[in-house]
């Protein structure tokens, strides 16, 4: 991944001066001249913020003042650090990161999966629940079988953990099929569950609007003419 321009701030909004005359304080994440800002759920006072370093100012202030002054600085601390992370972690393991992503792990907020081993991850948890009630466990375990030969394949192909699910296409499905059947030889009723495994989640994630379009409509009828000539 080529190397971002990444920044984080907090800041006072003073438009929204509260009645105890705190003002909150938020947090603004830009990556790429792209930004996203939340709110921290903490409030000071403005004559107690320093705008240059982004936290309160604790000298000079009595002890009890002191105190709570220090335990904001050290939640803002807590939320960097979770940003850092966060931008760590999507860049080293998946390649991808954006504001709006790194804000979600700070804000622990659900999103919509962006990545195709996160939502088969989502998947596969939500359908446990459902085994012995709607669904088989037979089916549950082709399911987790798919999404191991998935992991494998990304390592094997192309060498990350996860991938974008706006990056599928027709190539990567084709990728995905001749790896399952040269490299783990796999009989064509076995591949075929897979592929439909691997479209299941596909059409979750055309659901969720993550994805637009779906490229087993190029490959279907490739793949049917595989299964034929076999």
């Amino acid at each position: 991944m080529k190397r971002s321009t990444f920044k984080l701030l907090f800041y006072i909004n003073k438009q929204k001066i509260k009645s105890n005359g705190k003002c909150p304080i938020m947090g603004r994440i830009t990556l790429d001249g792209k930004v996203s800002q939340y709110s921290t759920g903490e409030e000071v006072d403005p004559v107690y913020w320093d705008a240059k370093s982004g936290r309160t100012i604790t000298k000079g202030k009595r002890t009890e003042e002191l105190n709570r002054l220090k335990l904001v600085n050290e939640h803002l601390e807590e939320l960097e650090e979770r940003a850092k992370q966060a931008y760590r972690k999507n860049s080293d393991t998946v390649g991808y990161v954006s504001a709006e992503i790194i804000k979600n792990a700070i804000t622990g907020r659900a999103q919509a999966k962006e990545m195709l081993l996160e939502l088969f991850d989502e998947h596969n948890e939500e359908y446990a629940k459902r085994v012995g009630i709607d669904r088989v466990r037979h089916s549950y375990v082709r399911y987790l079988t798919s999404r191991k030969h998935l992991y494998n394949f990304l390592q094997y192909k192309y060498g990350v953990e996860d991938i974008l699910l706006r990056s599928l296409d027709m190539q990567f499905i084709h990728d995905f099929n001749f790896y399952l059947s040269t490299v783990l030889k796999l009989k064509l009723v076995s591949l075929n569950d897979y592929l439909i495994a691997l479209r299941k989640i596909i059409r979750l994630a055309i659901k969720q609007r993550t994805l637009k379009r779906d490229p087993f409509s190029d490959t279907e009828w490739k793949l049917r003419l595989l299964s034929i000539a076999t």
